[in-house]
């Protein structure tokens, strides 16, 4: 924008010297001329700074709401754990405060892993729990988590963390948005499973491996940004649902098979970066057939 208002301004200049140098030997048909060229001119760099100061205020907004958000955050966090309605562990370094419908997590290092979902200490708050909010300092979510937590609409995740484990948040169909830590290097089997309020998804450049059926059956996510290479293990990050095996002979020819993966297609864009994926892209020939758009940037 700024480069466009430096570029009018030196045509606008340069149009207006050449009019003035030449009052005394053109027509006043030519000067006419130049004069409405100028006066175009000076409305479209008008027209152009309206717009630059539009941008800078949209800019500022994002980033002042951006900031109410984070003091949001850390003021609902200081009042959770000042003044919990319960309390507990969750690690040998980490221990979990509830007010509110609020779920905190502070302390250090990793979350235990839990066998079921009824095993988690927060158990017992599975229909209150509306927000949860991970603090610094912890690099694991545990196995089972925060399973079926239909209640969950709202997770804050540190930059610590380096692993979310298998079911994490399997069927938290509340769930509508959910940004990954650039420390991030790992997403268990199923961990987002049915997850269908989650409408977009973006994995930082230090993924490197994402589990089977992660995001299976997300019904609204419609959008994949992926900032790194391809991670291990993605065969079915895209697929509708838990259905990909096909016996050998089923079918009668192996186009025929192809079109029955198609048919487990959920329709989205991807967009990705590199190379890496460009093998997997060209292994199958119906992407597009089936709503699934591939977009390099």
């Amino acid at each position: 924008m700024k480069k466009k208002i430096i570029a009018l301004l030196t045509v606008l200049t340069l149009v207006a010297s050449l009019s003035a140098c030449g009052k005394d030997t053109t027509t006043s048909s030519n000067n006419s001329d130049a004069d409405k060229r100028i006066a175009e001119l000076e409305q479209e760099l008008e027209e152009l700074r309206a717009e630059n100061k539009d941008l800078k205020a949209q800019l500022g907004d994002t980033s002042s709401t951006e900031q109410q958000s984070s003091n949001e955050t850390e003021s609902v966090l200081k009042t959770t754990i000042e003044s919990p309605e319960t309390s507990g562990v969750c690690g040998a370094d980490l221990t979990w405060s509830y007010k509110n419908g609020v779920l905190a997590i502070t302390g250090t290092g990793e979350m235990t892993d839990y066998s079921s979902y009824e095993d988690t200490p927060w158990y017992d708050l599975i229909d209150k729990i509306g927000w949860i909010i991970i603090d610094e300092g912890t690099t694991t979510i545990g196995i089972n988590a925060f399973t079926s937590y239909n209640e969950l609409s709202k997770i804050v995740l540190p930059d610590t963390l380096t692993s979310i484990g298998d079911y994490a948040f399997y069927e938290c169909n509340s769930l509508k948005e959910v940004i990954f830590p650039k420390s991030l290097t790992s997403i268990g089997d199923y961990a987002f499973y049915e997850c269908n309020s989650l409408k977009e998804v973006t994995f930082p450049k230090s993924l490197t491996n994402i589990g089977d059926c992660s995001f299976c059956a997300c019904d609204s996510l419609k959008e994949i940004t992926f900032k790194c290479n391809m991670p291990d293990d993605l065969d079915q990050i895209w697929f509708r649902y838990d259905a990909i095996a096909f016996a050998e002979g089923t079918y009668a020819t192996e186009d025929e098979e192809l079109r029955a993966i198609g048919e487990l297609l959920a329709s989205r864009t991807i967009y990705y970066t590199g190379d890496t994926f460009d093998e997997l892209i060209n292994s199958y020939p119906y992407w597009s057939d089936y709503g699934v758009e591939w977009i390099k940037q």
